[in-house]
C-alpha cells in the first residue's frame, strides 16, 4: 500500500513538474508525426547526418516497411519501400568512394538494403541473406561498413539470430554482396545478439571484428580466424549477452582498446548475475571488473569523460520490476562507482544513453529514455541529469508516445549554431520526431557520445570529441592536363570526404586528398578552396588559392545536360559507350574515362562509323596499363569540337 501511494505521488509530481518547466521549443516544422502499420524498427535512434550538398542535416528513419528522410524543416525528402520490418537502426558509410554517404539498413525478412543520398537502391542491391525462419522469429543486427583489408573499398558486416533453430552467422561481404573470404559467413552457435563493433584492439594495425552471441563474445581477425583468448562467456557462463552491443575504448591509456559489454542473468533468478564486464584485448578481464547490479539490462554501454578529468567513465542503465529507482549506473574505469551513482530513473533505462554538455557548466549531461508513458495523455519521458545526478533544468521532456530503447541524438539540424536534441517515440500506430532547440551554442568538442554506438558509422569505438577542422597544406599546380590540387587530412581523421570549390561554386566531392580539375580553359585564372566533410557538417574553408592555367588539352566545361549512353550500367566486366550525332572526326574526338579524383584512367579513340550509325566503343574496366580498376564511380567524357558530354559509369565487380 505504501509503495502504491508513493507511486501515485510520484506521477502527480512529474505531471505538475512537466507543466511548470519551460519546455524547449521545437524547430519549425516539428514535431513530425505519421502513422505506422507495425511497431518495428528504430529502437536505437534515428540517423542525423548530412547526406547531400546543402549545409543542413537530414533525419533518416526506418520503420515498418519504409525508410525515409526529412529535411531540417520537417519536410519529406524521399521515401523508399524497404520490406519487411526495418531492424533497429541504420548506419552510414561512403560505399562507392564518391564522397557521399550511403545508408545501410537490414530488414527482419532477411534483406540488406544500401540506399544512396536520394533514397535510390545502390546498384546490385538489395540482397537477401536470410534463413527459412518466419520473419517474426528472425532478427538482423544493424549493418556496419569498414575497409577490413585496406584496399580502398569497404566491406559490410552484420549478424542474424532466430528462435527456430536455424544456423546463424556473422556475415562479411564486399560491395558486390560476395563473401569477403572463405571463412565467411562465420557460424555463430547462438545467434548474433548485438551490432558488431570494429576496431584495432591489439594495436597491430589490423582491425578486429567484435561479435557477441547470447553466450559467447568472439573477436575475429579479417581472415575469419578467432583471436587467441577468445571467445569469452559472461560471469563464467552464468549470464547472457542479450539485446546490447559491445563498445570499445582505451580505458587505461596504454594504446590498447578494452571491450565493454553488458550481460544479464536469468530472469527466474531475478536477473542474477547481471552487470558490466570489461575485457582486455587478450580476453582477460581488466582489474576491478566485472561489476554487478540487480536485475537485467538491455542497455548498450556508453563511454564518456563526464567531468573533463581525462579519465573515461562507463554509463549503463538497467531494468527492474519496480516502476522507479536507482537504475542508471556510472562506473569509473577501475570498476568503482562514480560519485553518488547509481542515479534515480523514472522507469527502466534501455538506452542507448547519450552524453554532451547542454548547459553552462563545464561537466557533461546525461540524456536517457524511459519505458513509461502516461496513459491519460500518451506522453512519454526523455530524462536528463547532470553527471552528479542532479536534475537538469527543463527535463524530463514529454514527447508523445513511448521512448523506451529509442536513443535521442545530438546535432545542429538547421545549422543556426545552436545544439538540437532529436528524439523518436511511438505507440502502436503512430510515430513522432521531435527536434528540441537546447538553446546552447553548438560545439562538437562538447559532445562525447552522440548516438547509438558512438556515431552514425555505428562502429562502437569511443573517440575524444573533435572539431570540424579544415584540411591543411592545400596546394595547387597547373600542367597540360589541368589543375592539380593536393591537401592533407585534418589531424582528427574523423572526416570522410572533401568538398572542392572553384570560383565559389561546388566543383566536386571526393574522399581522397588530391584532385585533378581537367575541365578548365587555357590561360584562365581560377580560385579554389576546400572544406572537410564530416557526418554532421562541414569545416570552414581552407585558404583560397589563385592559379592561372597554361595550354590545357581539355578546354571546355562539363555541360549540365548529360547525353552519352552506356549499357550495361552498372556493369561488372565491360560496358558499351555510345553516342549518336554528328562527330568531327577530323579533330579526333576521344572518349576519356576519369575516376572520382578527376584522374584520367583510360582514353579510347572511336572509329569513324558508317554514315547514320552511332559511335560505339567498349570499355573493359581496365586502365591504360591493362590493369583492372576497382569497383566504384567513373565518368566518361566525349569532346566533339567545342561540345563536351559526360556520362556517369558504375563499375561493380
Amino acid at each position: 500500500m505504501k509503495k502504491k501511494l508513493l507511486f501515485i505521488l510520484l506521477i502527480f509530481y512529474l505531471f505538475i513538474n512537466s507543466l511548470l518547466l519551460a519546455d524547449y521549443h521545437q524547430l519549425p516544422g516539428f514535431p513530425y508525426s505519421d502513422s505506422i502499420e507495425a511497431l518495428s524498427g528504430v529502437k536505437r535512434g534515428v540517423g542525423l547526418v548530412n547526406i547531400n550538398d546543402d549545409p543542413y542535416l537530414e533525419i533518416v528513419i526506418s520503420v515498418s516497411d519504409t525508410t525515409f528522410a526529412l529535411n531540417y524543416q520537417g519536410e519529406m525528402l524521399w521515401s523508399t519501400y524497404t520490406p519487411h520490418d526495418a531492424q533497429k537502426t541504420m548506419s552510414f558509410a561512403d560505399m562507392d568512394n564518391d564522397g557521399y554517404l550511403e545508408i545501410l539498413q537490414t530488414t527482419r525478412s532477411g534483406w540488406l538494403y544500401i540506399l544512396d543520398k536520394d533514397g535510390n537502391n545502390f546498384p546490385g542491391w538489395p540482397k537477401y541473406f536470410g534463413t527459412p525462419a518466419p520473419y517474426l522469429n528472425y532478427v538482423i543486427t544493424t549493418p556496419v561498413a569498414y575497409d577490413l583489408d585496406d584496399n580502398g573499398q569497404k566491406e559490410i558486416i552484420w549478424g542474424d539470430f532466430d528462435t527456430c533453430g536455424y544456423q546463424n552467422y556473422l556475415y562479411v561481404v564486399d560491395i558486390n554482396g560476395d563473401n569477403f573470404n572463405d571463412n565467411f559467413p562465420f557460424p555463430v552457435p547462438n545467434g548474433v545478439s548485438g551490432t558488431p563493433a570494429i576496431g584495432d584492439i591489439d594495436n597491430d594495425g589490423i582491425p578486429e571484428i567484435i561479435c557477441m552471441d547470447r553466450y559467447d563474445l568472439f573477436v575475429l581477425k579479417p581472415d575469419g580466424s578467432v583471436m587467441n583468448g577468445w571467445p569469452q562467456q559472461p560471469f563464467d557462463g552464468n549470464a547472457k549477452y542479450w539485446g546490447t552491443s559491445p563498445v570499445m575504448a582505451d580505458l587505461t591509456g596504454d594504446g590498447f582498446l578494452e571491450i565493454i559489454t553488458a550481460a544479464s542473468g536469468p530472469i527466474p533468478t531475478g536477473g542474477t548475475p547481471s552487470g558490466v564486464i570489461v575485457y582486455k584485448y587478450d580476453g582477460s578481464i581488466l582489474d576491478g571488473w566485472p561489476q554487478q547490479f540487480p536485475f537485467i539490462t538491455h542497455c548498450p554501454p556508453t563511454v564518456a569523460d563526464l567531468d573533463n578529468n581525462g579519465s573515461i567513465e562507463i554509463i549503463v542503465g538497467r531494468e527492474s520490476t519496480e516502476a522507479y529507482g536507482d537504475f542508471l549506473y556510472i562506473f569509473n574505469f577501475d570498476g568503482s562507482l562514480y560519485g553518488e551513482a547509481p542515479y534515480y530513473s523514472f522507469g527502466n533505462v534501455k538506452g542507448p544513453i547519450i552524453i554532451g554538455n547542454i548547459d553552462s557548466s563545464p561537466e557533461k549531461e546525461i540524456i536517457f529514455d524511459s519505458n513509461f508513458t502516461e496513459v491519460q495523455n500518451n506522453l512519454g519521458f526523455i530524462q536528463g541529469i547532470h553527471c552528479d545526478g542532479d536534475s537538469l533544468d527543463g527535463f524530463p521532456l514529454r514527447p508523445k508516445g513511448c521512448t523506451t530503447a529509442n536513443s535521442c541524438v545530438f546535432g545542429d539540424v538547421n545549422q543556426d549554431g545552436f545544439l538540437d536534441l532529436i528524439s523518436y517515440s511511438d505507440d502502436f500506430d503512430s510515430l513522432w520526431i521531435y527536434t528540441y532547440d537546447l538553446e546552447v551554442p553548438y560545439d562538437p568538442l562538447q559532445i562525447e557520445w552522440k548516438t547509438y554506438q558512438y556515431d552514425f558509422q555505428r562502429l562502437g569505438q569511443y573517440h575524444q570529441p573533435y572539431s570540424f577542422d579544415p584540411p591543411t597544406n592545400f596546394q595547387a599546380s597547373a600542367d597540360s592536363h589541368g589543375i592539380n590540387l593536393t591537401w592533407i587530412q585534418p589531424a582528427n581523421q574523423r572526416n570522410y570526404a572533401y568538398s572542392i570549390f572553384r570560383d565559389d561554386n561546388l566543383l566536386a566531392r571526393t574522399p581522397y586528398t588530391n584532385f585533378c580539375d581537367s575541365l578548365v580553359q587555357s590561360y584562365t585564372t581560377y580560385h579554389y578552396y576546400i572544406k572537410s566533410v564530416y557526418e554532421q557538417g562541414f569545416s570552414s574553408p581552407s585558404e583560397v588559392i589563385e592559379i592561372t592555367t597554361d595550354s590545357i588539352s581539355v578546354d571546355s566545361q562539363i555541360p549540365i545536360k548529360l547525353s552519352l549512353s552506356a549499357y550495361p550500367n552498372p556493369f561488372s566486366t565491360s560496358t558499351t559507350i555510345s553516342f549518336s550525332g554528328k562527330l568531327n572526326f577530323h579533330e579526333l574526338s576521344r572518349i576519356k574515362i576519369y575516376n572520382v579524383k578527376g584522374q584520367l584512367v583510360r582514353e579510347i579513340l572511336p572509329v569513324a562509323p558508317s554514315p547514320g550509325l552511332p559511335v560505339s566503343v567498349t570499355w573493359d574496366g581496365r586502365d591504360e596499363t591493362g590493369e583492372e580498376v576497382k569497383s566504384g564511380v567513373y565518368f566518361c567524357t566525349l569532346k566533339n569540337g567545342e561540345e563536351q558530354l559526360v556520362k556517369k559509369l558504375v563499375l561493380v565487380r
